[in-house]
């Protein structure tokens, strides 16, 4: 049986529950009807055997509904990890380039200020020694005029 068929049998069978309900006779003052218990257990048992291909369908139809609805939101939550992943990969790769500068920027201020102190130490070794050949040099000079003064005196 189709979807279709079953609808139209469920509706006959529940037209046929109307029916029944119209045409009974009506007991005075009290608004109540008189109903065939045969004929009204005959038409439930036909809408019950008929009810549960149809609520097996629409619970058929529920499920699947269910699981794309399932299936869609497992994909968008995988594009999200995967979104926020790629977000971190490509924070991280911006961090590590920024760290990179940054340490290549520490790196030549300490070369600049490693060459300022060999500069500075080079200069202060260089006036050192000057000063030890001034200091010598003025020892040489002192002992040469005291030789000129020595060979003077041995002339007189």
């Amino acid at each position: 049986m189709t979807n279709q068929p079953l609808a139209s049998d469920l509706a006959v069978l529940l037209d046929h529950v109307d029916q029944l309900i119209v045409e009974a006779p009506r007991l005075l003052w009290t608004g109540k009807i008189l109903v065939d218990s045969n004929e009204l257990a005959t038409l439930l048992s036909q809408i019950r055997h008929a009810l549960p291909e149809e609520v097996r369908q629409a619970q058929w139809v529920i499920a699947e509904r269910d699981r794309v609805l399932q299936d869609a939101q497992d994909q968008a939550q995988a594009m999200k990890v995967e979104a926020e992943e790629s977000v971190m990969r490509q924070a991280e790769s911006s961090e590590i380039v920024h760290k990179a500068r940054e340490r290549a920027l520490e790196l030549a201020e300490q070369a600049r200020q490693t060459a300022r102190e060999i500069h500075q130490g080079a200069r202060t070794y260089a006036d050192e020694i000057l000063a030890r050949l001034e200091s010598e040099l003025q020892q040489v000079l002192e002992d040469l005029k005291a030789n000129r003064a020595e060979l003077r005196n041995e002339k007189a």
